[in-house]
């Protein structure tokens, strides 16, 4: 068996409409905020471009995307911007992180955070596997659980 120490990504994102603007800036301050908010100490924020950042706390690499023009297999169809999100799993620890929450937990708690900012039309779920109605996607997150550390 080989010992490797790889990272893949866990992916999730909004899925808008109609044309947005989107400011990668803004974007990457609402995610530090959403991770110092469930207790993560921040450790850097990158912006790669345009479209592209990474905000690092100590428990999650978070990369920030804005793809234009998206093709959504679930409309067979492109859409005008997607905001991804995705979260650095390391394979020796996919479990939890300092509070007790999983990746796809804080993933979702971003997203939550973003979607009360933003009001996508869409939330593609974790993995592109399931695309949610802004509608279902509130429902499915009023009771979402905080931190440990705050229950």
């Amino acid at each position: 068996m080989s010992m490797t120490n790889e990272r893949t990504w866990v992916t999730a994102g909004l899925v808008f409409l109609g044309t947005r603007d989107i400011d990668i800036v803004e974007t990457a301050n609402r995610v530090r905020v959403a991770l110092a908010r469930m207790g993560h100490r921040i450790t850097g924020t990158r912006v790669q471009s345009d479209d592209s950042a990474i905000v690092a706390s100590c428990c999650h690499t978070m990369r920030i995307g804005i793809e234009y023009d998206a093709f959504i297999d679930e409309f067979s169809k492109q859409v005008p911007r997607v905001l991804t999100l995705d979260i650095a799993q390391d394979d020796k620890d996919p479990t939890t992180d300092g509070q007790g929450m999983t990746n796809d937990m804080v993933l979702t708690h971003v997203l939550k955070d973003l979607h009360w900012q933003m009001s996508a039309d869409y939330i593609r779920w974790v993995g592109h596997s399931r695309l949610l109605s802004s509608a279902d996607f509130l429902l499915m997150t009023t009771d979402l659980p905080g931190p440990a550390q705050s229950a």
